[in-house]
């Protein structure tokens, strides 16, 4: 059996948010944390890494698309 370790480093602006939004999805060895950044740490078989980190990445697409238009409504610009 194939086990690997694979670590993702995500700078944004609100990485603080972020990893806070991606932490409810963690298992013990699939995990994410704020680093001055949002850091994504998977370790296991090939098939559960992938399937980890497509998780992590479409809930930290949606995390991000929520948080721009949270920005639009308070800048006004969703109304306009």
């Amino acid at each position: 059996m194939l086990r690997v370790r694979v670590r993702i480093d995500i700078c944004h602006e609100n990485s603080e948010i972020l990893a806070a939004s991606l932490n409810p999805d963690d298992q013990p060895w699939a995990k994410s944390r704020f680093e001055d950044g949002v850091v994504i740490e998977v370790e296991s078989r090939v098939e559960s890494v992938i399937s980890a980190i497509d998780d992590f990445m479409i809930n930290l697409k949606a995390a991000v698309s929520v948080l721009a238009v949270l920005a639009a409504i308070s800048s006004q610009e969703f109304f306009q």
